[in-house]
C-alpha cells in the first residue's frame, strides 16, 4: 500500500480524488485545501474514489458530506465511488451514505494523477498540470 493521502487529477469541470492509505484527520486539511480551491475555480463534479483507502475516520466523512453540500449549492455533483466493504459499512453506520452518493465498483477515468503534497497549496504551475 502507498503511503496515506490523495491523488488528484482534473477532466474538463470534472477533479477526482483517489484517497490512498489512511484518510483521517491527520491529512484531511490538505484535500480541503485542494477541494476549497477547484470549488473557487468553478469546478462542478468531484468524484472521490476510496479503491486504495484501508480506512477513514469522521473528520474525513465530514469533510465529504460538507464539500457535499457545498457543491450541491452550487448545482454541482459530488460522489464517492469504489469503497471496500468495511468502508461501506462506516459510510452507512454514519449516515454518510444517506446524505451523497456512494457508488461501488464505478469507473474512474484512466487519468494521470498528481499526490498532493502536505507542504502548502498547489502552484498555479501545478494545477494547470492537472
Amino acid at each position: 500500500m502507498t503511503d496515506s493521502g490523495y491523488l488528484v487529477s482534473r477532466s474538463g469541470v470534472a477533479v477526482y480524488v483517489r484517497a490512498t492509505g489512511l484518510a483521517n484527520m491527520a491529512n484531511t486539511p490538505v484535500l480541503e485545501a485542494f477541494l476549497t480551491e477547484e470549488l473557487a475555480l468553478g469546478v462542478q463534479v468531484v468524484c472521490i474514489d476510496l479503491s486504495e483507502c484501508i480506512g477513514m475516520d469522521s473528520t474525513f466523512m465530514g469533510t465529504l458530506v460538507a464539500f457535499h453540500h457545498r457543491l450541491q449549492a452550487q448545482n454541482g455533483r459530488f460522489m464517492v465511488v469504489n469503497p471496500s466493504n468495511g468502508n461501506r459499512r462506516l459510510l452507512d453506520k454514519l449516515g454518510v451514505s444517506a446524505v451523497l452518493p456512494v457508488l461501488g465498483e464505478h469507473s474512474v477515468p484512466d487519468l494521470q494523477f498528481v499526490r498532493l503534497r502536505n507542504d502548502g497549496p498547489m502552484s498555479a504551475v501545478e494545477r494547470a498540470h492537472l
